[in-house]
This record gives structure tokens, sequence and C-alpha cells, in this order.
């Protein structure tokens, strides 16, 4: 959703407030571009360009959301329909003055995001993130108790669903590392070694250090952690080395056993997110980005849900089925795309829901341009969860040959709490 106008000061108290109110996810995006006028401070130039008082501005720097860059950037379509012509060209001929004379190491400059006021020169470009994207639930989170295991440079998180791990372009306050952080008492938010979908909650490991998050991601990848005088540490398998399994929670149980198939990542259509679709077994010799997939169904139980699940789902839903799941290959969305593709979409999955179509995984495997995604009633298909959905990172098992966990020579194993849809 975007704003149509730039938000007053009560719609940015209101979007700044913290906590914000309950199930508030924000007005709206709204980004400001100004050209630095002269040497000044930032929050003197923002003041002077956008009429908030200095106050609301710092609000916004405590969000992350001010970057600047010593050159003005080639302004985006999207952004140049909300500049005039004079604006526009004012812009450009900041960026022109620079070029000129610009030396090599500021034409490689990158916005960067400022976490505090500081001076600048003129023509700087400062971007400004008017009205972040919220995320409730993390300000109603024991944040300790979601910590299920810390080491000298990691931590084991049970991440909270619908709530980012890493932060988002105008929110640093409200994410799963800044969480983390909260939870075993640092200061600064910790590392990321790999994600875990907004929606979807669970178990994620977090490092403390870059080194670890070095060796942990070579254990995903498979490619192994050596010493130099050791090759008997050499790592040649990540199966052995790495499992994850999963709680699914839908309401048509799929079958045990093995589940099969090949998909494409990253499809997109106009107006909606990136998605992965499941192609049909004769157009995988026809798409050079097919990647097999798999993953292997063990048990199916029929479960009650609780309050906030029935309140999200259906209030006239009492039961799902809840699935234990072994990931074994990790393509993106491949949970999500592969149980959609059998006829058994999680419940609350919005994006994948659609796909359980065939006729629709058809027509988007061939890049239809006419295809509009929008149901009978014109509400439009393939927008991601506004919400929780039914799946839970549940389990990880790693062998920690070489002592990544502090359990050389040992598997190790963590595990998350009960499922949200059940509390």
């Amino acid at each position: 959703m975007k704003l149509e106008q730039r938000p007053t000061l009560e719609q940015m108290a209101l979007a700044t407030s913290v906590p914000p109110p309950q199930d508030f996810t924000g007005l709206g995006a709204w980004v400001e571009h100004i050209a630095a006028p002269r040497k000044d401070s930032v929050a003197t130039i923002i003041e002077e360009s956008l009429g908030y008082p200095q106050s609301m501005i710092a609000r916004i720097f405590e969000f992350g959301g001010i970057y600047t860059c010593p050159i003005v950037p080639e302004i985006p379509l999207t952004a140049q329909s909300r500049l005039s012509s004079s604006e526009l060209a004012e812009m450009r001929r900041r960026r022109e003055t620079v070029m000129a004379t610009a030396t090599r190491e500021i034409l490689h400059t990158r916005i960067a995001r400022l976490f505090s006021d500081t001076v600048v020169e003129e023509h700087t470009y400062i971007r400004v993130h008017c009205s972040p994207k919220r995320f409730p639930v993390f300000h109603s989170v024991d944040w300790p108790q979601r910590v299920m295991a810390e080491g000298s440079d990691y931590v084991i998180l049970d991440k909270p669903a619908y709530l980012p791990v890493a932060p988002t372009v105008d929110n640093i306050l409200e994410s799963a590392l800044s969480g983390a952080a909260k939870g075993i008492g640092a200061k600064d938010p910790l590392l990321i070694t790999s994600r875990l979908d907004q929606a979807t909650e669970g178990l994620i490991v977090l490092g403390k250090t870059a080194e670890f998050v070095q060796k942990f991601g070579k254990i995903i990848r498979g490619e192994g952690i050596q010493s130099e005088d050791d090759d008997a540490h050499k790592i040649e398998s990540s199966i052995t080395m790495y499992k994850k399994m999963y709680k699914a929670l839908v309401r048509v149980p799929p079958p045990l056993g093995t589940m099969t198939h090949h998909v494409k990542i990253k499809c997109r259509q106009q107006g909606t997110p990136f998605f992965t679709i499941v192609l049909r077994e004769k157009g995988i010799e026809n798409e050079p980005k097919a990647q097999y997939c798999e993953l292997i169904v063990h048990a199916v139980e029929k479960v009650n849900l609780g309050p906030a699940a029935k309140e999200r789902f259906d209030p006239d839903i009492d039961t799902g089925y809840e699935v234990l799941i072994e990931l074994v290959t990790g393509r993106t969305h491949q949970i999500r795309a592969q149980l959609s593709a059998a006829g058994c979409p999680l419940l609350g999955d919005d994006l994948y829901t659609p796909l359980a179509s065939p006729e629709l995984r058809a027509r988007l495997e061939v890049g239809d341009p006419t295809l509009v995604i929008v149901d009978d009633t014109g509400r439009r298909l393939l927008a991601e969860a506004d919400g929780p959905i039914g799946l839970q990172a549940f389990r990880l098992e790693i062998d920690d040959r070489l002592g990544v966990f502090g359990e050389e020579g040992k598997n190790v194993v963590f595990e998350a709490g009960t499922p949200w849809w059940r509390n």
C-alpha cells in the first residue's frame, strides 16, 4: 500500500509510535527525495524541506529511515511522478554538478543509512522514508523466552510469525535480529546466517561474529570446513550435516512419503510479489531455470486450533491437519509451493493458495501477459500473506563434527516451542 500524499504530522505520530497500536502495520510507503541546497545538517535540511519538527525527524532516525549519498542518483520513475518538472530538473542539475568534479571514491559511494544526524555537503542526496512498515508483534514477545540456545558466537532464536528476520528499508527497530539482541541483553543487532519468511515462525540461527556466519554458511551449502592441518575434518555432504524439520498447518492432509517437483523461483506478474511455481512435467525440459526440489512428509496429525488461529483463518474452523515435513532441498518458498501444488495449501497463505489451481500455474508458467490476477469479486490474487501462515521451522539437526556449536563430534538438535496456531 502507498499513501497518495505526504503524511501529516498526526499521521507521522501514529506511523512512528512505539509501540504501535495493535494490528497496525503502517499507513503505506512514502519516500521523499531531497538534494541538499547547501552544506548543513541533515536534520535541518529535512526540517526546511518537509516541514517536520526536529522531534519527528529524530524518530525517523531511530527507525533508520534516512539515507544519504554524495551524488544524487537517477531518480526512479515511481518517484518522478511526485516531483514537479522544476524539482526534477533541479535534482538532475545537482547530479551533473557533482559528477563533473567528483573523485573516483565519491563516484563509487553507495547510498548509506544514517543512524544519527550529520553535516553533509551541498548537492548531497537525502532520502527520507516517512512512514515505516510496522510489526506490532515485536512488542508483545517475551524475547528471553524466544532464545532457545546461546553460545559464545551464536544464538538460536524461535522467531515469531509475521516478523522479518532482517530490518526493512524503513524500520531497524522491529526485526528478529533486534529481538534476539534484546533477548540476550546485547546492544547491537545480531548477524544473519539464513532467512525465514516473514509470515513463518520458528528456528533461525543468528551469529554474534562474522567468523561464525562464514562457518555456518559453509555448513548450509555443504562446502565443508577444513583446517589447515587436519584432512579428517573435511565435510562432503550437507545432507548429513544439516537437517531442517517443519510443521505445516493445512485443511487438506497430504499423503505420507516423499514429494518431488521441479520449480521455477522468483516468478512475478505485474502487481504481485515474487513467487515460486511448480512446473508441469512436460514443461521441465523447456525451462532452463527449472530446479529440483524434494521434501518428505513424515506424519500428519489432526489438531485443535487455538483462538488466535481461528481468528486469523476462520472462526468456524476448529481443527486442522498438522504436517511434519523434512526439507531435503532448500528452494525459495519450497514447502509453500509444493504443498499448494499437491492440493494442500497452508492455512493463511494468500500467495500460494491460488496456485493450487493447475490451470493458473500453467498460464503463469508460460508467462501469459494477458493474465489478470484477480478473483470473481475483483480482489487481487497472489498477494503476500497479511498475517501469520501455518508454517513453523520446528527442528534443526546439525552434525557438529567441527565443534561450531561447541559440541565437536556430536549431533546438535534444537527445537522450537508450540506452534502459534495451537496457542
